[in-house]
């Protein structure tokens, strides 16, 4: 008898806990999204178009960010823009 009683406030209060959750979920939810790194729209920031392998520890890989086109070199060394496409303007302008 004595274990019932401090397990019924358990219960009680678990509940308690699991339906404020539940009331404050959707708000938390569309506050969540509107924290840097999320996208309402839910659009990626860029998209890896192609990756190919050339030795076992370097890449070379073509992605787009904001309507431009990069070729990417990627190495244990670091990354480097072996090239980049301006697509809103219609010209190509090599990095050197």
């Amino acid at each position: 008898m004595e274990f019932l009683l401090p397990f019924l406030k358990v219960l009680i209060s678990l509940g308690i806990v699991i339906v404020v959750i539940l009331l404050l979920l959707p708000y938390a939810g569309n506050y969540l999204l509107r924290l840097k790194g999320f996208s309402s729209e839910r659009e990626a920031k860029f998209k890896v178009i192609k990756v190919q392998a050339l030795t076992r520890d370097t890449y070379v890989a073509e992605i787009e960010i904001k309507g431009r086109t990069y070729i990417l070199g990627i190495s244990n060394k670091g990354i480097e823009i072996i090239y980049k496409e301006d697509d809103k303007k219609g010209s190509d302008t090599p990095t050197p």
